[in-house]
């Protein structure tokens, strides 16, 4: 029986002093989605992190960037949502969540009262509306985030409205 119990901890020793297999970071964002889901946003933020800590190829490092930043944003840690929306844009330019990206960085600067800051975002928000097919034909678009957040903006002939989870949390004006 000591001896089972001494293979036992040799054996669990080994697999975890192994190097990362492929597939370990599809199930960590398997894991991920599903804390997510079920809002455990701790658990979903702890796996995601992983992901950019020890995945360095990983094609899930896009939505773990963007879940980190998030996380930090609902917890409120403005500091570090703001180094990693900025590190998710620099990272992934073209990706679906940069419209998002800046409405969060552009709240971030309204709250720490930096308008010269949330005046550049507005105006890189204002382009970026005008000048892609982001709405389509639509007055809205909505973007469901890695931490299983419904963000939504709505065009109006005023500006532009964002929303999580059916609740206003940014409005930019267009200029007249």
């Amino acid at each position: 029986m000591r001896i089972k119990i001494i293979f036992a901890i040799l054996l669990a020793v080994l697999i975890f002093s192994l190097p990362v297999y492929a597939g370990e970071d599809a199930v960590l964002y398997s894991m991920a989605v599903h804390s997510a889901k079920h809002g455990r946003m701790d658990f979903a933020f702890i796996r995601y992190h992983s992901i950019l800590r020890d995945f360095s190829a990983s094609p899930y490092r896009e939505q773990a960037s963007f879940a980190i930043a998030e996380y930090y944003f609902t917890i409120p840690d403005y500091r570090a949502a703001k180094e990693q929306f900025d590190s998710f844009l620099t990272n992934y330019p073209d990706s679906k969540g940069k419209f998002f990206a800046l409405a969060y960085l552009y709240k971030i600067a309204l709250v720490g009262e930096d308008a010269a800051l949330a005046e550049d975002l507005a105006k890189q928000i204002i382009n970026i509306r005008q000048t892609s097919s982001l709405f389509g034909k639509s007055k809205v678009y909505s973007y469901r985030t890695p931490l299983y957040r419904r963000l939504k903006a709505v065009s109006k002939a005023e500006g532009l409205e964002f929303y999580s989870g059916g609740e206003l949390f940014a409005k930019i004006l267009y200029p007249e």
